[in-house]
């Protein structure tokens, strides 16, 4: 029995061994399974990092070198301020400092781009460090990349092989690097590889110096972009009829010359002591503000300064009253004219009756006001307008320069370059480089890379009596490169002369900047459709071009009612109110306390009215008597709205309604 005991548990061992045995490899068969996915997943999740690695340099790349071309070019725009000498001739220099190697990386070798180039590679200029470019230069930045990828646990090797600086725009430039790149995981998970990765710098040139206001007139000036190139025209008043185009100071007749036959005669033949000089009488815009009377009598000798030809003559006639037949012809005016504008100014004598409420904006004219005259008969247009002083230009932005492209065509005797680059600027070119030009069309497709600004020729006059060696000319183009080559310029009517200099443009640039010259005439009749909602047109006459709604916020109508009140000893007070509503017809209200024009007894007078409510403004006079004769007009001009208008009738307070 005991034999049989031991043969049974032999038996029971064998049998539980075969049993473990499969339950053994299956363990161990899941065991390596866990193993081996476990492995593919921190792979996985490595590769992303580097990935992401890679990803963040090449954008960080192209920031680095955007703040290193910026820091470059204030750089290089110091060395030309400190040494007085552009760019032009610089040469690329390549030395041990530079960390590329000499022989095989491709640079721009000459002028104002080799030597920024130079300084974001190398950190020198003329081969020598530059201290403001310590900790900004490509391969300091390439350390620290490699230094950030050693504690993430990846091999970095970035190997630039070439670099180019190239226009981008008229004011930004590119700094263009091409890299040799490669990142692995030291593990030997993963690695990532490019041939040519390519980091493309935006950057701005807004805020740097000028060199070559520097190099020309001794003057620093940074680079500003303008919007706006030119003041805006405010209308004054408009005529009936007139002819040319001419500005100057307001000189009233009656006002300032005394209003009769012999102090005219003096003050137009010289023989006043209150006579302008004959250069300056065609700086004078002569306005007849009273009855024309004798003014231009045969024979009289009077008509000698309306006389373009004459020696003495006004720049321009401005005339209250359309003038007859037989007085225009008496008075043979060949200098820029307009006639029947109404009363333009507030000198208490109310000759030739209201303006037209369409083109007068409740601003009077006054003496010694700069004003310009524009008739533009073909397209029956008689304007006036307040002027500036050429003290009033912005001398201190800058406008892309495209004459070239599109104005050079409008003065065909003339052929002008685009103004110079930020690069040409540098290299000390006063025109703009085809180089550049061919660099920014082939690389991002532009053309218009040139920049121009205005001489201040009133810093210039002052730096002059300082003694500095600068050129100050009265006949010159303002525009900077082209006032540098000496190029002529004609006076811009509806800028006055301010200091005995006018403010001069060439034929292109009047175009471009759309303003008259003595020489040229720019403005045309408006033409709709053009795309361009110019002087005249509005959204109900030109909704091609100014829209064909009322723009919010713009008023669409105005009423202006009027009635007596507390009436004393035959006398009344009369009280104005206007109602303004928008183009929906809500009620609203103006940006600003409207102004009415009340005219009673001959004589006019301004008074602000007063806001009552949404939309309700009210004006309420002294006492008058019933018998007078009064009314009111309101003109109404909200900025980018169509210009209205309402006048209650001429009536004696007698037959007015009670309030």
């Amino acid at each position: 029995m005991v034999l049989i005991k031991s043969k049974r548990g032999f038996l029971f061992t064998i049998a539980t061994i075969i049993l473990i045995i499969p339950l053994i490899y299956l363990v161990s068969f899941y065991s390596g399974v866990s193993e081996t996915k476990m492995e593919d997943t921190i792979g996985r999740i490595r590769c992303d990092e580097l990935h992401y690695f890679v990803e963040d340099v090449r954008r960080d790349m192209e920031r680095a070198a955007t703040i290193f071309g910026r820091r470059a070019a204030v750089n290089a725009i110091e060395d030309v301020i400190q040494t007085g000498v552009p760019l032009k001739n610089y040469t690329f220099q390549c030395t041990p400092q530079c960390d590329v190697d000499c022989g095989k990386f491709i640079y721009p070798e000459n002028g104002s781009e080799a030597a920024i180039a130079e300084l974001v590679i190398c950190g020198t200029l003329h081969g020598k460090n530059v201290t403001n470019m310590l900790n900004n230069t490509l391969p300091e930045w390439i350390e620290r990349i490699t230094e950030e990828g050693e504690l993430m646990g990846f091999d970095v090797n970035i190997t630039p092989f070439e670099i180019k600086v190239v226009p981008r725009d008229a004011w930004h430039f590119a700094i263009i690097v091409e890299n040799n790149v490669r990142v692995s995981d030291r593990e030997g998970l993963c690695f990532y590889t490019e041939s040519i990765m390519t980091a493309i710098s935006n950057t701005s040139i807004i805020g740097l110096e000028d060199p070559l206001h520097l190099l020309e007139n001794k003057e620093r000036k940074y680079i500003l972009n303008c919007e706006d190139p030119v003041l805006p025209r405010t209308m004054a008043g408009c005529g009936v009829n007139g002819s040319g185009v001419g500005g100057g100071f307001v000189v009233l007749y009656r006002t300032d010359i005394g209003g009769n036959m012999a102090d005219y005669r003096a003050y137009c033949n010289g023989s006043s002591p209150d006579a302008p000089p004959t250069g300056d009488l065609q700086k004078q815009v002569f306005v007849l503000n009273d009855a024309i009377g004798a003014l231009c009598a045969p024979g009289s000798g009077m008509s000698e300064c309306f006389n373009a030809s004459m020696p003495r003559h006004f720049g321009a006639i401005i005339s209250y009253k359309d003038l007859t037949a037989g007085q225009m012809a008496n008075c043979q005016i060949t200098i820029p004219w307009i006639m029947g504008t109404g009363d333009l100014d507030d000198d208490g004598n109310p000759y030739g009756g209201d303006p037209d409420p369409e083109c007068f904006n409740g601003s009077f004219i006054e003496s010694g006001d700069c004003i310009m005259v524009l008739s533009v008969e073909a397209c029956d247009m008689y304007y006036v307008f307040f002027g500036y002083y050429s003290t009033d230009i912005n001398t201190s932005c800058y406008y892309v320069s495209d004459i070239e492209e599109y104005y050079n065509q409008e003065c065909p005797s003339v052929n002008l370059s685009n103004g110079p680059c930020f690069f040409d600027r540098l290299d000390g070119n006063l025109n703009l480089s085809e180089k550049y030009v061919k660099q920014a069309n082939e690389t991002f497709g532009t053309t218009s890379i040139g920049i121009e600004s205005f001489v201040d020729i009133y810093t210039l006059y002052n730096m002059k009596n300082l003694g500095y060696d600068v050129v100050v000319n009265s006949t010159y183009s303002w525009v900077d490169y082209l006032y540098w080559q000496n190029v002529t310029g004609c006076n811009v009517v509806g800028y006055c002369e301010a200091d005995n200099y006018s403010f001069n443009l060439d034929c292109p640039h009047a175009h471009k900047y759309n303003l008259d010259t003595s020489c040229d005439m720019v403005t045309s009749c408006p033409i709709c459709p053009n795309g361009k909602c110019e002087v005249g047109e509005n959204y109900v006459n030109c909704p091609e071009d100014c829209g064909d709604e009322c723009p919010a916020g713009c008023p669409g109508a105005v009423a202006l009612t009027d009635c007596k009140k507390d009436p004393s000893a035959n006398k009344y007070k009369v009280e104005y109110t206007l109602t303004v509503f928008n183009c929906t017809g809500d009620l609203m209200d103006l940006s600003a306390d409207p102004e009415i024009n009340v005219t009673s007894g001959g004589s006019s007078n301004i008074y602000t009215m007063n806001r009552v409510g949404l939309g309700n403004y009210t004006y309420t006079t002294g006492l008058l008597s019933k018998n007078d004769p009064i009314n009111g007009s309101v003109l109404i001009q909200e900025p980018g709205c169509l210009v209205l208008s309402n006048t209650s009738s001429y009536a004696r307070l007698n037959d007015m309604p009670d309030c």
